[in-house]
């Protein structure tokens, strides 16, 4: 039995013990939630070889020709669209950053959001990728000059210097140890660097999907605002700004105590703190799911209302 690798509690309730795959069948995983800081995790969790072969493998996609055609048509088809997921994240970033910030994108996928920043800021931009079919859309369509592939850890083995923004775009609840990945990508920033980390949160789980879903193979760890503020204030970040995207996962950026810029209050991030609460959301939460698709089915099923009638033409 593991302890909470975030506050080193051993008082915990299992949570769910099945956790899907992006394709194919759900795996058994168990999820337990820590009862002191509320941090959802898999106990135990899948091993190293495990989880290599799961992201060297095309994880999203299957690794073949046909695979790659499709990632850069779906690329090609995001570019256009002014609303995209990645512009939405530069603009949530905007205010920290300079025309010359250097940027490093750790899990940058295909490199689309290291893309879109490459076009506005002049700095240098790196990006580290495990999966090589997601590195070659990277290098080959992107254009993008810089894209290791390696893990983190072997990324950080060598000196690599310091930027003035990190980004860990849904990576952070894949990687294990907490403490020493913030550890290491503190170590990564600049005086006055931001880290960004986006999210699943833990205390707003998705009705659209089941639990097993939500708590998907891979996600090591589930966050809430509470357990992320301890684990960030633990090794002297303060979060500087935080918010949810559309699909309420959560997205912060964090900075060194000392960087010349304002936390946010303590009190907002006492989502996920009460132990008891997030136990009972998380056991209700298969049946807000289902609640969801009846609804979603009498909606398709009856379109203008259970009373409404369509005008005659």
């Amino acid at each position: 039995m593991s302890r909470c690798e975030i506050c080193g509690s051993a008082e915990r309730r299992e949570v769910c013990h099945l956790a899907a795959l992006k394709k194919g069948e759900p795996r058994k995983v168990i999820n337990v939630l820590c009862m002191r800081c509320g941090l959802i995790f898999n106990d135990p969790a899948p091993s190293d070889e495990e989880l290599s072969k799961y992201y060297q493998g095309g994880f999203l996609q299957d690794k073949t020709a046909a695979g790659y055609e499709e990632i850069v048509l779906s690329a090609e088809r995001k570019k256009k669209n002014e609303g995209r997921k990645e512009l939405r994240v530069i603009g949530f970033l905007e205010p920290l950053l300079k025309k010359d910030t250097d940027i490093l994108d750790i899990g940058c996928s295909t490199g689309a959001l290291l893309s879109d920043l490459h076009e506005r800021y002049t700095g240098k931009v790196t990006g580290v990728e495990p999966d090589e079919l997601y590195v070659r859309v990277a290098r080959e369509f992107f254009k993008l000059p810089d894209i290791r592939h390696e893990f983190l850890d072997d990324f950080c083995s060598r000196d690599q210097g310091t930027y003035d923004l990190v980004i860990l775009r849904h990576v952070l609840e894949h990687l294990k140890s907490p403490h020493r990945r913030i550890e290491q990508l503190k170590n990564l920033l600049t005086s006055e660097g931001a880290l960004y980390l986006a999210f699943p949160n833990g205390a707003r789980m998705r009705a659209s999907r089941e639990l097993a879903h939500s708590l998907e193979y891979g996600h090591l760890f589930t966050y809430t605002p509470w357990s992320i503020h301890h684990l960030l204030n633990s090794h002297g970040l303060k979060i500087v700004k935080w918010g949810f995207d559309d699909a309420m996962q959560l997205q912060i950026a964090a900075t060194r105590a000392e960087a010349p810029f304002e936390a946010v209050p303590f009190n907002e991030f006492l989502e996920g703190s009460d132990s008891e609460k997030m136990f009972s959301y998380i056991k209700r939460h298969d049946r807000r799911h289902y609640m969801f698709r009846a609804l979603r089915k009498i909606k398709s099923l009856f379109p203008l209302g259970l009373g409404g009638r369509r005008k005659a033409s």
